[in-house]
């Protein structure tokens, strides 16, 4: 596997992963408002973040799946899957520190880039760290 192969499967990641994400945010703030009469601005931005979290995790499996079928290797699924949720809480952890830490110093606004950078790599860097260089 050649460094733009390796690009392209990180890029297929990353971007089956975003959309899963606000498809699975949207679904989660739809479900949300059929269920509950009114939702104030904090929890439809907690849905949102949990739908998002939840629809990444589920595109980065789909895409690694696939991926990994392709190869052969479909049995060490779980195993990467589960670096890939490792990687999700340690993102998760490292961006609450950020927003109790960093935010006093940086501005809001690159917080929440921090938050959506760590969010979106974290789970991706820990499905691909042993993937990519075992091909």
């Amino acid at each position: 596997m050649d460094n733009y192969q390796r690009f392209g499967q990180i890029a297929a990641q990353f971007y089956i992963g975003v959309g899963f994400g606000l498809i699975g945010a949207i679904i989660t703030l739809i479900i949300a408002d059929l269920h509950y009469n009114r939702i104030d601005l904090f929890g439809t931005g907690m849905y949102f973040y949990i739908g998002f979290y939840i629809g990444n995790q589920v595109g980065i499996g789909f895409n690694g799946l696939r991926f990994l079928t392709k190869l052969g290797r479909r049995n060490e699924f779980y195993k990467y899957f589960g670096l890939s949720v490792i990687g999700m809480i340690l993102a998760q952890v490292i961006t609450y520190y950020s927003f109790l830490h960093i935010a006093n110093n940086l501005s809001i606004w690159m917080a929440y880039f921090i938050g959506l950078i760590l969010t979106l790599g974290g789970p991706m860097l820990g499905f691909n760290i042993k993937l990519i260089n075992t091909v």
